[in-house]
């Protein structure tokens, strides 16, 4: 994180100072966060996810967490990805 990341509260992701927020992820170049988002997301279409998840099972992983990046509003779309799309697959693994 770019330096003065530590003085957002709670943290980056819910800070309080939604402007100083995103003024600090501004500063992020959009290559790295791309790379960040591959890595610790599931990032696109819910055929996407599915086969991310995929080849989490077949390493082993029996545990995944899902969230929307928005922490304030329901996230419907990605529940209504889950129940239709997502989740039949996952029951299938």
């Amino acid at each position: 994180m770019p330096r003065g990341s530590g003085g957002l509260y709670p943290d980056p992701m819910h800070a309080e100072d939604h402007e100083a927020a995103m003024d600090l992820a501004e500063q992020v170049p959009l290559e790295l966060r791309a790379q960040i988002a591959e890595k610790l997301g599931l990032i696109g279409t819910p055929e996407d996810a599915i086969a991310t998840l995929k080849k989490m099972a077949s390493a082993g992983y029996d545990n995944v967490y899902m969230r929307s990046v928005d922490t304030v509003s329901f996230p419907t779309a990605e529940v209504e990805a889950y129940r239709t799309t997502i989740g039949p697959a996952v029951a299938a693994m």
